[in-house]
C-alpha cells in the first residue's frame, strides 16, 4: 500500500515522507478504504526534522482485523537508513474496512 506520513521531532518540527507498507510474508485478507497508524519512535541520538534520518527500510510483526467497517491493528518494526538505525517498538492502527492480516510487515520510507 502506498503510504504518506509526517514525523514530528522533539521540538515539534514535521518533515514528511512518502513510501509503502504491507505484509511481505503472511496472509494479507483484507480490504480496507482508509488505515492510520501512529508510531513511537525511539532512536539512539536526536532525530531532526528536514535530515530524513527516517528514511529507510523496516521489517517486523503485523496483525490487524477488520469486520463490519471498523478494526484495528499493531506493528513491531525495527530497521533504519544509511544514516542511523531506529527502532519503532509499537505502531497502533484504525482501519476501515474488511479483512484479517497477520505476517512479517514491512515500512519503507522515502
Amino acid at each position: 500500500f502506498p503510504i504518506s506520513c509526517t514525523y514530528t521531532d522533539h521540538q515539534g518540527n514535521k518533515e514528511k515522507y512518502t513510501g509503502k507498507t504491507g505484509v511481505a510474508l503472511g496472509v494479507s485478507l483484507a480490504k480496507y478504504d482508509q488505515v492510520d497508524r501512529t508510531f513511537i519512535v525511539l532512536a539512539g541520538g536526536k532525530l531532526n526534522a528536514g535530515e530524513h534520518a527516517m528514511k529507510g527500510n523496516y521489517i517486523g510483526g503485523h496483525v490487524s482485523l477488520a469486520a463490519g467497517g471498523d478494526g484495528a491493528g499493531v506493528d513491531v518494526l525495527v530497521g533504519g537508513g544509511a544514516k542511523n538505525i531506529s527502532l519503532q517498538p509499537f505502531a497502533g492502527e484504525q482501519n476501515k474496512g474488511t479483512g484479517i492480516a497477520a505476517g512479517l510487515g514491512f515500512l519503507k520510507l522515502d
